[in-house]
């Protein structure tokens, strides 16, 4: 692929990443990761680096996002807490399994949620 196709591809999927994560709350890391796949598929990118990969990338997107939605809804700060010091920790242990777990396994786990969690919004 040559620079400015690369380049054109890359603006592309970063803006719809942004837009997606922006709007829906969530969602940009899986255009991300799938894109982050992609570009292992073609040897562009280290094996196994989709996944961190897309984290690095959603982390100041979700915090724009938070932001924004802050500004415009009434949020209780120790509700929030509540639910965010743990995650931080299930986050933290996650990433360690991660790194123990065949990437193939985390790919299908991760497509069969993103299979569920669509399923359960339609139906």
């Amino acid at each position: 692929m040559n620079k400015v196709l690369l380049s054109a591809v890359l603006l592309g999927t970063a803006l719809a990443g942004g837009a997606v994560n922006g709007l829906l709350g969530t969602g940009g890391g899986i255009i991300f990761t799938y894109f982050f796949k992609y570009l292992e598929k073609r040897g562009m990118t280290d094996k196994g680096s989709a996944f961190p990969s897309a984290m690095a990338v959603i982390l100041p997107i979700s915090l724009i996002s938070f932001t924004t939605y802050a500004a415009a809804w009434d949020m209780t700060l120790p509700f929030i807490l509540r639910l965010a010091i743990p995650s931080a920790a299930g986050g933290l242990a996650g990433a360690y399994l991660s790194s123990r777990v065949k990437p193939v396994i985390l790919e299908r786990v991760f497509s069969a949620l993103v299979i569920y969690a669509g399923a359960r919004m339609i139906f």
